[in-house]
């Protein structure tokens, strides 16, 4: 089966929004990573609360662009945030924001491998998925 990875909020809009940290070229980090999953590395988990939390600081016609080859290639698993993970997000939300938890839950009932995220908050929720960032994916 192939590898699923979750990839965090951040992530995307280090390559939409063309952020860089330092010395670090995050955008070029995320779009070697987006890049790997269209030549077969693995899959991306995506979900509707992702897709809002990028809208909410990109143009829609930005995020549908950025996802519409990928979809395309048949590399995206989408998920619907239902109850029960918004339920268990609230529960971890004492350890980290509440939007990470959501992400988290998500990444973990997908059976991702890496949730890939440059946020620390992450460093707070250990289970199944392992935590990575970005460059070292």
């Amino acid at each position: 089966m192939t590898k699923l990875v979750y990839i965090d909020t951040n992530v995307y809009l280090d390559l939409l929004i063309g952020r860089h940290s330092g010395l670090m070229p995050n955008d070029e980090i995320a779009r070697n990573i987006l890049n790997r999953a269209l030549k077969c590395e693995f899959h991306i988990i995506i979900c509707d609360f992702l897709l809002m939390e990028i809208e909410n600081h990109a143009k829609k016609e930005t995020v549908d662009s950025a996802f519409k080859s990928l979809i395309k290639a048949d590399k995206v698993l989408f998920e619907a945030v239902t109850s029960e993970d918004k339920r268990k997000a609230h529960l971890l939300s004492k350890n980290a924001p509440f939007g990470d938890c959501v992400h988290f839950v998500i990444a973990e009932r997908c059976g991702a491998e890496y949730l890939v995220t440059n946020d620390k908050h992450f460093d707070k929720l250990k289970n199944k998925v392992k935590i990575i960032k970005p460059n070292l994916l």
